[in-house]
C-alpha cells in the first residue's frame, strides 16, 4: 500500500497563504486610503508623489511667504499714506503763511503747528515696524551724505624713484626696516599623535585583571582580546596572568598593538589611547624635481580615522550569572585515545612476531605555552613479542610497555579493552591543565641514506665582472651610485644584498646529469636564471639590478645608460645597496638509501589522534524569564537569550526561551542551537555544562556578556598632525592706507638654510617701470659656488594694506623659489610666513641643526632712492554766496526686503522696496525749528522743501504698489500652481475606496472557500488512517 503526500492540502494551503497576503495588502490601503503605502506597492509613482509633496509643502509656505509680503506692504503704505496726507497740510500752511495779511502771532501760530507735523512724521518714520523689522529706519542704511565743505581740499603725492645698477661684484646694503628683525627661522613644531578616548564597561573593575577576562577590543583591523590561556598568537592577545590589576593590562596594549605608542587609565575608567607617530616621507620640488626624503617621527596623522570598536559591535549583552568570567573558565579533561588492534586477527606468526620486536609506538604531544607551541616526542622500542600470543596477550604487553615509557615532561598510562580489542591511552603534560594535542602511530625501523656525486659533470660559475663608483650626498642632494657592468657570457654569479645569482645556459651548463638528478649548489642561489630563455642577458642582468634598486626605500632614482646603473639616493640618506661577485659550483647527485625488512602488525601505520574533552558551566539562577537579554560565547559561538524576538545583536546566535519552563527546557534550547558537536546538560541547580570534544592545540574561548570593553558607541583616533616646517612669522597688521610711504626703500632678506649665501631680496617701491634687475649672480666666498639672487619689488600703488602687501610679496615670490625655500599667507592673512619647504628640522647625519633666516635690510647690485611731491587736485576758485539758498529734489535711498517665492534658480525672490525716512533725507532738517518770522526762513521756501518730500513720499508709494501687486500675481500663480501639483499627487497616491472594496469581497469569498477545502483535504489522511486501524 502506498501513502503518498496529501498534495491538494499542500496546494490549498499555498493558495490560502497567497489570497492572504494579498486581502492583508488590501486592507491596508483600504484603512490608509493611499494605494502606495510602501516603496513596494510602486516604486515609480513612490519617487514621483514624494518629489510632489515636497513640492506642494514649498508652494503652501510660499503662499504664507507672499501673504506676509502683502500685509508688510499695506503697512508701510498706510504709514506713508499718513506722511502723505501730513505733507499735504503743511502745504496748505505754508501758502496759508505766504499770504500777507497775517501778523507775526499768527505766522507763529502756523510755525508751531509745521513742527509738530515733522516731528509727527519723524515718529512714524521711526516706529512703523513690521514684525519687530523696522519698516523706514534700516540699521543697515548709510547715514545721509554730509555736504563737502566748500573750503575742502583734496591732494595726492607723487613719488618719483631711481634706479642706479651697480658695476660686477658691487653691492649695495640698505633698506633696514623696524619691525622686521634679523632672525633665525623658529624650529619645526613637532608632531602630535592622534588619540582615541572611550569609556570602560561598567563590568570591569580597575583593581582586578579577572574582569578583563574573555573580553576584547578592535584596533583598526585587529581584534586583542584579554586571557588568562594566550593563544599561540600572542601579538593579538594580552595575557593575565602577567597582571594584577585591569589597569596595568589595559596599559600593556601599547605592547602587543603597532598601532598605538601610549595607553592612559584614568580612575573613573576613561581610557586614552595615543596613536603611533611614524616615520613621515615627503617629496618636494627643487629645481623642477621632485626629492624625496625621510623625516623620523613625523607622521602624526597616519592615525586619524582609526577606528576603535568592540570587536561584537556596540550592543550590550547581559552576563548570565553576573560573575564575568571568574566562575565559567573551561575546564579540560583527559587527553585520551583508542589505538584498535583489530588487524590482529590469529595468533602472531613467527614472522610478525619478529616484525613487531623490530617496529616501535611513536608519541607526539604539543600544546601552547608562552605565546608558541612546544612539543614532545617519544617513541617506545617494542620487544619481547613470540609467535603464538594471541591478541589480548599483545594488548595487555603493549599496555605494559606503554605505562612504562612515561618521562619527566609527558605522563603515559595505558589499559587494553578485551571486548572491542582497543589500547586505550591516556597522555598527561605534567603540571599543565590546558589543552593538549596528540597523536600516535605504529612506526618501522628506516634505513640510512647515501648520496653519490657525479664529479664528472660538476662545473663552477666565473664572479660577475663589475666597478662601482660613489659620491656622498650633501644637504641638498642625495648620494650617488654609479655601477659599470660589461658583456659578459655565463655561467656567472653575483651577490646582491644578500641574495645570491646564478645566471647560466641550461644547454652548455646542465643543472642535472643522466642517472643524476638532483643538484647540490655551492653556494646555494636565490635565483637561477637560464639564459638560453633570454634574449638579451647583459639587458636582463641590468634591469634585474636596476629593478632591485628602485624598490629600496632609500633610493630616489634610478636610470639606465649602455652599460651603466646609475642609483640616486634620497636626501640627507645613504644606499645601502652591496653586489659582489662569487663563484657558484654546481655538483649534480643521486640518493639512494639501505632499509630494514619490517612490516606494520598493528595497524596500517596512519596516526591515531587523541581527544579532550573541553566543558564551562554558567548559573542560570532561578529566574528562566531573566535570561532574556543575556548571553554568553562557547568556543566562538555566540548565544544570546530572547524572549521570542529577534536578539539585539546580530553578532550572536538567538535561543528562544519564550516557551521554556524550567532550566532542562533551556539546555535543550541551547543544544539545539549548538548541534551534535556540543553536549549541554544543566543539574539541579541549575547549572547549565557545555563539552565538547576537540583534537587541536587551542584554547576554547569562554566569555559571559558583552566581550567588548567600551561601554558606549564605536570611536575614531583623531587630532594627529605630521611634523611642521622651520619658520618665521612677519607681522604686517600695522600697515594700512595712511601709512604705506613708511615703507618705501625698505625691505628684508630670506636666507635659505642649507645654500650658503642664497637669499631673497624683497623691497617696496611705489611703482616698478622694469628697470630693477629681477636677478643677479653673486659669489660666496666660504663655498666658491655661484648664488642666484632674487630682487622681488612690491609695489605699493597697488596695495592698500597689509593682508593685500603680504598677498603680492606670496604672489611674486613663490614662481622664483624653486629651491628650498618658500612663504605663505599666514592667520591672519595680514602676517607673512617665510618657511622652510622640508618638513622637520633640517639635520645632517651627525645631528646638526640648519635653519633659514630673515634678515632685515637689503644687499643689492643697484642703489635705490626716492623723493615725494605733494600736488593738489583741482583747487577750488572762491565761489560768491548766493542770494537764495535752493534745495534740490529729494531722492529717498531704499533697500529691498526680499520675499522667497520658490526654490527655482531664477527669480525665487521678489523685492519689496522699502525707502529710508528722516527728517534729514526729506530735507526737513534745518539748523533750528521752523520759525516763520527769521529772515532766512520764508514760507516760501518751506513750501518748496515740502513739496519736493511730498513728491518723493509718493514716488516711494508708487514703488510699493507696484511691489504690491506684483506680490499678487505671484500669489495667484502660487495657488493655481499648488491646486494642480495636489490634484496630480492625489491621482498617483490615494486608493482608489470602490475598486479596493470589491476586491476585498472577492478576496474574502476566495478565503473562505479556501479553508473549506484545506479542511475537506485535511480530513483524507484521517479517513486513510481509520481503514488501516
Amino acid at each position: 500500500m502506498i501513502i503518498r503526500t496529501n498534495m491538494s492540502s499542500l496546494r490549498s494551503f499555498r493558495e490560502s497563504r497567497k489570497t492572504n497576503q494579498a486581502l492583508q495588502k488590501n486592507l491596508a490601503k483600504l484603512s490608509s486610503g493611499l494605494q502606495i503605502n510602501c516603496a513596494g506597492d510602486d516604486a515609480a509613482g513612490l519617487s514621483i508623489s514624494e518629489k510632489m509633496r515636497a513640492k506642494i509643502t514649498e508652494l503652501d509656505r510660499c503662499q504664507d511667504n507672499v501673504s506676509e509680503g502683502l500685509t508688510l506692504a499695506k503697512t508701510a503704505d498706510a504709514a506713508l499714506a499718513e506722511i502723505n496726507d501730513m505733507l499735504c497740510r503743511a502745504h496748505f500752511l505754508c501758502v496759508e503763511a505766504e499770504n500777507g495779511t497775517y501778523s507775526e502771532q499768527e505766522r507763529a501760530a502756523i510755525s508751531d503747528e509745521l513742527n509738530q507735523l515733522f516731528s509727527e512724521i519723524d515718529r512714524i518714520s521711526s516706529s512703523s515696524h513690521y514684525n519687530a523689522i523696522p519698516l523706514f529706519r534700516d540699521k543697515a542704511a548709510p547715514p545721509a551724505p554730509a555736504p563737502e565743505p566748500d573750503d575742502a581740499e583734496t591732494y595726492h603725492f607723487e613719488y618719483e624713484e631711481t634706479i642706479t645698477p651697480l658695476g660686477p661684484d658691487q653691492l649695495d646694503i640698505w633698506g633696514t626696516m623696524d619691525f622686521v628683525k634679523t632672525e633665525d627661522f623658529d624650529t619645526a613644531e613637532k608632531a602630535q599623535a592622534a588619540e582615541a578616548v572611550f569609556q570602560l564597561d561598567s563590568s570591569i573593575d580597575l583593581n582586578d585583571a579577572s574582569t578583563l577576562e574573555g573580553k576584547s577590543i578592535k584596533i583598526g583591523s585587529y581584534t586583542y582580546t584579554f586571557t588568562s590561556n594566550p593563544s599561540i598568537t600572542p601579538t593579538m592577545s594580552v595575557d593575565l596572568t602577567k597582571y594584577a590589576t585591569a589597569k596595568d593590562a589595559l596599559l600593556s596594549l601599547k605592547n602587543v598593538s603597532h598601532d598605538i605608542s601610549d595607553v592612559s587609565v584614568a580612575d573613573d575608567g576613561t581610557v586614552t589611547l595615543v596613536g603611533a607617530v611614524t616615520d613621515l616621507t615627503a617629496s618636494v620640488t627643487i629645481d623642477g624635481k621632485p626629492i624625496k626624503f625621510t623625516v623620523p617621527d613625523g607622521n602624526g596623522a597616519s592615525k586619524n580615522g582609526l577606528m576603535v570598536e568592540n570587536s561584537t559591535g556596540d550592543q550590550i549583552i547581559q552576563q548570565v550569572d553576573g560573575s564575568g568570567t571568574k566562575n565559567n573558565q573551561p575546564v579540560y579533561s583527559q587527553c585520551t585515545t583508542k589505538f584498535s588492534l583489530s588487524k590482529i586477527t590469529a595468533p602472531l606468526t613467527q614472522e610478525q612476531a619478529a616484525y613487531l620486536n623490530q617496529n616501535s609506538l611513536f608519541f607526539y604531544t604539543e600544546w601552547p605555552a608562552d605565546g608558541s607551541l612546544s612539543y614532545h616526542q617519544m617513541k617506545v622500542q617494542l620487544s619481547g613479542f613470540t609467535a603464538g600470543m594471541t591478541r589480548d596477550e599483545v594488548g595487555a604487553k603493549l599496555a605494559i610497555a606503554v605505562g612504562a615509557a612515561s618521562d619527566a615532561t609527558i605522563k603515559l598510562s595505558a589499559s587494553y579493552n578485551s571486548n572491542t580489542g582497543d589500547l586505550e591511552v591516556t597522555v598527561k603534560k605534567d603540571g599543565f591543565d590546558g589543552p593538549l594535542r596528540a597523536y600516535m602511530r605504529e612506526t618501522k625501523p628506516s634505513g640510512s641514506p647515501q648520496i653519490n656525486y657525479d664529479d664528472k659533470s660538476k662545473w663552477s660559475s666565473s664572479a660577475l665582472n663589475f666597478s662601482v663608483q660613489s659620491t656622498s650626498g650633501t644637504m641638498e642632494t642625495g648620494p650617488t651610485m654609479t655601477i659599470t657592468i660589461p658583456s659578459q657570457s655565463p655561467p656567472f654569479s653575483f651577490r646582491l644584498n644578500g641574495y645570491n645569482y646564478l645566471y647560466y645556459d641550461s644547454v652548455r651548463n646542465p643543472l642535472t646529469s643522466p642517472g643524476y638528478p638532483n643538484t647540490t649548489y655551492s653556494p646555494s642561489p636565490s635565483y637561477k636564471i637560464d639564459t638560453s630563455a633570454i634574449g638579451n642577458i647583459h639587458s636582463d642582468l641590468l634591469n634585474r639590478i636596476a629593478n632591485y634598486a628602485k624598490g629600496m626605500s632609500d633610493v630616489d632614482n634610478v636610470s639606465i645608460s649602455g652599460n651603466t646603473i646609475t642609483i640616486k639616493g634620497n636626501v640627507n640618506s645613504s644606499i645601502n645597496l652591496s653586489l659582489q661577485g662569487i663563484t657558484t659550483t654546481v655538483t649534480p647527485y643521486k640518493s639512494t638509501s639501505t632499509s630494514v625488512p619490517s612490516e606494520y602488525v598493528l595497524s596500517d601505520g596512519k596516526s591515531c589522534d587523541f581527544s579532550q574533552e573541553a566543558s564551562a558551566v554558567f548559573d542560570l539562577g532561578s529566574s528562566i524569564g531573566g535570561l532574556a537579554g543575556k548571553g554568553f560565547s562557547f568556543n566562538n559561538r555566540r548565544i544570546e537569550f530572547t524572549n521570542g524576538g529577534p536578539g539585539v545583536s546580530s553578532i550572536y546566535e538567538d535561543v528562544d526561551i519564550s516557551a521554556c519552563q524550567n532550566a532542562a527546557d533551556v539546555a535543550k534550547a541551547v543544544g539545539d542551537k549548538l548541534g551534535s558537536s556540543y553536549t549541554v546538560t544543566v543539574d539541579a541547580s541549575n547549572k547549565l555544562r557545555i563539552s565538547m570534544m576537540r583534537e587541536s592545540y587551542s584554547y576554547v574561548s569562554v566569555t559571559d556578556g558583552t566581550e567588548g570593553i567600551m561601554s558606549g558607541a564605536s570611536v575614531e583616533f583623531s587630532g594627529g598632525k605630521n611634523v611642521g616646517h622651520s619658520q618665521k612669522t612677519l607681522d604686517f597688521s600695522s600697515i594700512n592706507a595712511n601709512n604705506l610711504d613708511t615703507l618705501l626703500g625698505k625691505g628684508f632678506r630670506i636666507n635659505c638654510a642649507t645654500c650658503a649665501g642664497e637669499y631673497i631680496n624683497v623691497f617696496f617701491c611705489w611703482k616698478n617701470d622694469g628697470s630693477i634687475p629681477a636677478s643677479f649672480q653673486r659669489l660666496d666666498k666660504d663655498t666658491g659656488e655661484m648664488r642666484t639672487i632674487h630682487n622681488i619689488p612690491v609695489e605699493l600703488s597697488k596695495v592698500t594694506s597689509g593682508d593685500k602687501i603680504v598677498e603680492s610679496i606670496v604672489a611674486q615670490v613663490k614662481p622664483s623659489l624653486n629651491h628650498y625655500t618658500d612663504v605663505a599667507v599666514g592667520d591672519p592673512p595680514t602676517t607673512l610666513i617665510a618657511m622652510e619647504k622640508r618638513f622637520g628640522d633640517v639635520r645632517d647625519q651627525n645631528g646638526k641643526l640648519y635653519l633659514g633666516q630673515v634678515q632685515t635690510g637689503l644687499e643689492t647690485n643697484f642703489t635705490y632712492s626716492v623723493s615725494v611731491k605733494k600736488v593738489l587736485d583741482n583747487p577750488k576758485e572762491e565761489e560768491p554766496e548766493p542770494d537764495m539758498e535752493i534745495w534740490p529734489s529729494v531722492v529717498l535711498e531704499k533697500r529691498d526686503l526680499k520675499i522667497y517665492v520658490g526654490s527655482e534658480m531664477d527669480g525665487q525672490y521678489i523685492p519689496v522696496h522699502l525707502p529710508y525716512i528722516d527728517l534729514e533725507r526729506l530735507n526737513l532738517c534745518p539748523p533750528e525749528q521752523v520759525d516763520l518770522n527769521k529772515e532766512k526762513q520764508d514760507a516760501a521756501l518751506w513750501l518748496e522743501r515740502v513739496d519736493h518730500a511730498n513728491i518723493a513720499i509718493s514716488e516711494a508709494r508708487g514703488t510699493i504698489g507696484a511691489d504690491y501687486n506684483r506680490l499678487e500675481h505671484a500669489f495667484q500663480e502660487l495657488a493655481v500652481e499648488h491646486e494642480e501639483l495636489t490634484d496630480s499627487e492625489s491621482r498617483i497616491r490615494d486608493a482608489d475606496v470602490a475598486q479596493l472594496m470589491m476586491e476585498n469581497v472577492k478576496l474574502q469569498i476566495l478565503s473562505q472557500s479556501q479553508q473549506t477545502m484545506m479542511a475537506q483535504a485535511n480530513t483524507l489522511p484521517q479517513q486513510v488512517l481509520q481503514l488501516l486501524a
